[in-house]
């Protein structure tokens, strides 16, 4: 009878703790870091169990100091928890020396730090952007070096762009250690950032299977390096390996839509225009379905070639998939045929764009001044700035210099040397950079007969501009030297 009785007394006691830690568990998933710390204080008999889960919620919820102030308790009735420990040190915000501070009173009680703990304390140290001493902690706590151990120390060192140390991180496999896809990952991106591509592709030279992320990476690594042919070849063996499981049966799907456009933006800056309409429509056989940036970055890659007609055909499929049609859309479209000989489409093409557009992009209208310029239609150009004057006035923008040198330079061109003396003063009194480009077109337009007027506006930008910059006083030197001859100055004007 009284060993029935002190059965059933033990197991009430056990069941009152087992239901005092599913709530401080609920606290802990609820972020109620206080409500959690009052309901221990209020525990009659609490347990390790009860303060480990404390200090969860604590370091969950970001409040490190009260997860320190629980964990002295502890260490003030027993001997300190590794998991009470590894908790506290995943709190966000901890100062990394409270780390060191709490290892060595590890030491002082004789408690082993393990590889959780361990790995807690170089993830914290790598959250605090403290890479070096991540990488000190590996190996002088003579860990298993796990792989999240590894994998916390990489992520400190791309933290603070330190590529090398990541990369010799990643390394460690010969000491037993194969860190994990997302350590390769993270290295990838270090050294993507680093435009280190040369150091991505040995990393990968042993990895035929890339996940999306890493995939991504390191594409944009080639791209940043100019490497398009390693670029296009990753994504070609990402497509060729299919989806697939790694050992602990995790899915990585193919290169993901980010992936491809950053191909297609390494031979878009290449002008490589034919590999990158090949490689728009294989999206769909590797379930890709392109996008906007899709088809702007092609039709930008045409620009460089002068393929207006490709261009306006992949701008008018953009239409029939229902994609919407950005400012960069038009202005590409626009200047691939306005270089390509397509001036006449290209303005039709802003006619088209000043009726579907609820608001003038300036991009959108310099591209069509810069077609007219190649139509010789400066009455257009006239017009299509005056439009912007209004926009900008009626949105309160400052004005475009690119707009005007554009419109002066179509005006130089067309001969309508008061148009561009005109556009010219405007820039002056709206407080425009009024630089070398605007200067020489205008002097360019006085050219014809207006020789005082050329030799008041080198005066007015010579004044004031000491230390102008070689290329700025040769090319007005020789604005203004045309201009002069133009005029029948024969004798070699000199410059004020």
């Amino acid at each position: 009878m009284f060993r029935h009785a002190l059965r059933r007394s033990a197991k009430a006691a056990e069941e009152k703790a087992r239901a005092a830690t599913r709530q401080l568990v609920l606290f802990s998933r609820a972020g109620q870091w206080t409500e959690a710390v009052d309901y221990l204080a209020r525990l009659p008999v609490k347990n390790v169990v009860h303060r480990n889960a404390a200090i969860s919620a604590c370091s969950k919820a970001s409040a490190w100091p009260a997860a320190l102030v629980l964990l002295e308790h502890d260490r003030a009735t027993c001997k300190p928890d590794p998991v009470a420990v590894a908790s506290a040190f995943g709190a966000k915000g901890l100062p990394w020396p409270w780390v060191l501070r709490i290892l060595e009173d590890l030491r002082t009680w004789r408690v082993p730090a393990d590889d959780f703990v361990g790995s807690a304390a170089v993830s914290c140290c790598s959250r605090n952007a403290q890479w070096q001493m991540a990488l000190d902690l590996l190996f002088s706590l003579q860990m298993q070096q796990s792989v999240v151990a590894v994998g916390a120390a990489i992520a400190g060192a791309a933290r603070t762009s330190s590529w090398e140390a990541a990369v010799a991180l990643l390394g460690l496999r010969s000491a037993g250690v194969r860190p994990s896809f997302i350590a390769l990952s993270t290295t990838v991106l270090a050294c993507s950032d680093a435009s280190k591509w040369e150091v991505v592709l040995a990393l990968l030279r042993d990895r035929p299977l890339l996940d999306a992320v890493t995939c991504t990476a390191a594409v944009t690594a080639c791209r940043d390096g100019s490497s398009w042919k390693h670029a296009l070849g990753l994504l070609s063996d990402a497509w060729k390996a299919r989806p697939w499981l790694d050992q602990e049966g995790t899915v990585f799907p193919l290169p993901s839509l980010t992936s491809a456009n950053a191909c297609l933006s390494a031979l878009e800056r290449a002008s490589s225009w034919q590999l990158a309409s090949s490689l728009l429509f294989d999206f769909p056989q590797n379930d890709l379905q392109p996008d906007e940036v899709s088809f702007n970055t092609v039709i930008s890659a045409c620009v460089g070639r002068l393929k207006w007609q490709h261009a306006l055909a992949l701008f008018e499929l953009m239409k029939l998939k229902s994609l919407h049609r950005d400012a960069v859309s038009w202005s590409s479209c626009i200047t691939a045929c306005a270089q390509g000989q397509g001036a006449e489409a290209a303005l039709q093409l802003y006619d088209e764009y000043s009726k579907e557009a609820t608001q003038l992009n300036t991009v959108v209208v310099n591209a069509a001044m810069a077609a007219c310029g190649a139509s010789r239609t400066w009455q257009r150009a006239v017009a299509l700035t005056h439009q912007l004057q209004y926009a900008w006035q009626a949105l309160g923008q400052a004005p475009d210099e690119v707009s005007f040198n554009t419109t002066i330079a179509v005006c130089a061109a067309g001969q309508a040397w008061e148009m561009a003396l005109h556009f010219f003063r405007a820039m002056a009194d709206l407080q425009c950079n009024v630089d070398a480009a605007a200067i020489g077109a205008v002097l360019g337009a006085c050219s014809h007969g207006r020789w005082k007027e050329a030799q008041t506006i080198a005066a007015d930008s010579f004044s004031g501009r000491e230390g102008l910059p070689p290329t700025m006083e040769r090319a007005l030197q020789k604005a203004y030297l045309s201009a002069g001859l133009s005029c029948g100055r024969n004798e070699g004007p000199r410059l004020p």
